[in-house]
């Protein structure tokens, strides 16, 4: 892989080619006017779960719902290729570190390592803001995710069964990882 190139101003960039090779992926930080296109992405995304016996609960959200969490102090990264937006990943900081949620990468774009470049992102975005923890949860049944995550160096921290709204029982692990300066 080339040289990863970092731009930091009052948006994160962070410009890199994908693992196959191809245009080059650029990532933003956004704070909340882009809730359209992260609810697009993230719809088509998550699309594949919505005959689950537990949908993802991230089929039920708006582009309100989007909007009113990011101005609510929510973030989001957008991986956009040649300017068309393909992935974003959404993400709070506390004093736990950082957690992210709903990585989205578009079905016509997954496999090409554009997930692995928003985990090295919101790295990055984690150690600026000067935390040394990222958390995640994950359904235990989804084992690719599983496998993205501890291939990028998380371990499982906790495991628990949640309900849905439905009433099914969901296994769900926190992961975790600890990221140095």
């Amino acid at each position: 892989m080339e040289n990863i190139s970092l731009y930091l101003s009052k948006a994160f960039y962070h410009i890199i080619n994908t693992d196959k090779g191809g245009d080059d992926l650029e990532i933003k930080i956004e704070h909340s006017s882009n809730a359209k296109v992260i609810h697009k992405i993230m719809s088509k995304a998550y699309a594949e779960y919505i005959n689950d016996p537990a949908p993802s609960s991230a089929l039920s959200e708006t582009v309100s719902s989007i909007n009113n969490a990011l101005l609510d102090g929510q973030k989001a990264l957008i991986g956009s290729i040649a300017g068309q937006p393909i992935a974003c990943v959404r993400y709070l900081i506390n004093e736990h570190g950082l957690y992210f949620f709903r990585m989205s990468v578009l079905p016509t774009m997954q496999g090409l390592g554009i997930a692995k470049q928003l985990l090295l992102a919101l790295e990055g975005i984690a150690r600026d803001s000067g935390v040394h923890t990222i958390n995640c949860k994950v359904r235990v049944s989804v084992l690719r995710n599983l496998q993205l995550y501890q291939s990028k160096g998380y371990a499982i921290y906790n495991q628990q069964v949640v309900e849905a709204d439905n009433g099914t029982k969901i296994d769900i692990v926190t992961m975790t990882k600890t990221i140095s300066n």
